[in-house]
């Protein structure tokens, strides 16, 4: 579940990294381009609630499927 805005930069890098448990960053890189790296997600956005249970202003984006396309 993500709740963070969609900003992404290179310091992101070192916590993917991490979080597959690579040894290091050039595993994040196939060696070969993928035949089939294209892919639709399909995501559910609900609003999140404070702990009083009134809607906050953030979001909740949760993926529901991954559908790997060309197949």
């Amino acid at each position: 579940m993500l709740t963070a805005p969609d900003k992404y930069n290179i310091r992101h890098l070192n916590i993917l990294a991490k979080v597959f448990n690579f040894k290091n960053l050039s595993e994040l890189y196939p060696a070969t381009l993928p035949k089939n790296d294209m892919i639709r997600l399909k995501v559910r956005i609900t609003n999140n609630l404070k702990k009083d249970g009134s809607p906050s202003k953030k979001n909740l984006t949760e993926v529901v499927e991954i559908i790997p396309l060309n197949q």
